[in-house]
């Protein structure tokens, strides 16, 4: 029963593919984390995101780089299940580098035999002779493990995440709906991979309403 959940989360979103524009491709990331004291961590990333199919281009079958991002956090846990994160990220995408910072709050609770987890951010993204943006974000995950009461070393759990995001500029705004069902396999403490679908519905409130499917290979990594 629950191999048959995983996997129609995971084939759920390209069903509902209709008429609409749509573009496909892959996200591999890898993130690090450093303990700098029991209540502080050091989180850096890598990822790009790689397209191979867009329906509103001719051919609709390209391979296109469109972006690498690198990122440093700060989070620091001021109770037992909340922490706050301050980050700085650097974007290169189409010849300009995009610079963000961002401000997140989470918070993990405990359900039986799953963690729910909730994020409000906030970031503002700068680029030379562009308009600023600034967005607000809130995001919540489910984490269960597929055996046990909790994710132990060398098992398998699922994840799944909803997140909607609001981005503003001086003269536009923009919404967008995230969907992200993900299965995770944890090697030892310090060490785990999660492969899944990042479904992202943009302008959903307009006429320029569109969607993209990234298949996402997450690698973390604890030093």
């Amino acid at each position: 029963m629950k191999c048959r959940l995983i996997i129609f989360f995971l084939i759920f979103n390209f069903s509902c593919i209709g008429q609409s524009d749509y573009a496909i491709g892959l996200i591999p990331a890898m993130n690090l984390s450093k303990k700098i004291d029991a209540s502080t961590r050091l989180k850096a990333s890598l990822q790009t995101r790689q397209e191979f199919f867009d329906s509103s281009q001719e051919p609709t079958f390209q391979h296109k780089n469109v972006l690498t991002d690198m990122s440093l956090f700060y989070s620091r846990r001021f109770k037992a299940d909340y922490s706050l994160n301050l980050g700085y990220q650097i974007r290169f995408r189409n010849g300009s580098i995009f610079q963000r910072i961002s401000q997140h709050l989470n918070f993990v609770q405990s359900v039986y035999k799953a963690r729910i987890g909730h994020r409000l951010g906030f970031d503002q993204t700068f680029v030379k002779g562009g308009e600023p943006v600034f967005r607000g974000r809130y995001r919540i995950v489910l984490e269960k493990p597929l055996s046990g009461e909790q994710v132990d070393p060398e098992e398998f759990y699922f994840k799944i995440g909803t997140e909607i995001v609001a981005a503003f500029t001086k003269t536009s705004e923009d919404f967008e709906w995230r969907l992200i069902p993900q299965l995770g396999y944890e090697f030892n403490a310090n060490n785990k991979i999660e492969l899944g679908i990042d479904s992202r519905f943009k302008s959903i409130f307009t006429n320029d309403y569109n969607r993209v499917y990234w298949l996402t290979l997450s690698w973390f990594r604890s030093i």
